[in-house]
């Protein structure tokens, strides 16, 4: 079961965001890409809290550092601001 977790989190935060980044962007734009690609692991981590139905620290982390990744990345306003 744990091995299913590992692969799970590997394609969630890692394959799935790559994959968005590299086919979106030539159709949004840098910009908008960076902003979606990491909705996938927001949207993840907080499936994964609700389904252990406890606070994983590490997973609170990830949380927290896409949060404000992507807060980062919306006040920048710009992907030339950004970079």
């Amino acid at each position: 079961m744990k091995k299913n977790f590992v692969l799970l989190d590997l394609l969630m935060y890692v394959a799935l965001p790559l994959f968005v980044w590299n086919i979106m962007r030539d159709y949004i734009g840098d910009y908008y890409a960076m902003l979606l690609f990491s909705v996938p692991g927001i949207i993840y981590t907080v499936y994964r809290f609700i389904e252990m139905k406890k606070v994983n620290t590490f997973g609170l982390f990830i949380l927290v550092t896409l949060i404000v990744g992507t807060l980062i990345d919306v006040l920048a306003g710009s992907s030339l601001q950004l970079l």
